[in-house]
């Protein structure tokens, strides 16, 4: 998997650290990519939550959303 095998590679060669921003859904796969980077960047899925919410429950859904995630990075 591609996810798993670039940030190991990439970081050979800079000396900055390496962050994945793609295919972050829930916060069991941003676990699985903080294992092997250095950050995850989460865009589209954050986006498509909020879609489908309302105006008045959008604030509730993305912390929650963050906090699970905040939650799996911060058990490795």
């Amino acid at each position: 998997d591609a996810v798993k095998t670039m940030p190991p590679r990439i970081r050979r060669h800079v000396s900055v650290p390496v962050g994945v921003g793609f295919g972050i859904r829930d916060a069991a796969t941003a676990q699985a990519v903080g294992r092997v980077s250095d950050g995850v960047v989460i865009g589209s899925r954050l986006i498509q939550l909020l879609e489908n919410e309302t105006r008045d429950n959008a604030s509730l859904a993305a912390r929650r959303f963050i906090g699970d995630i905040r939650a799996a990075l911060d058990a490795l």
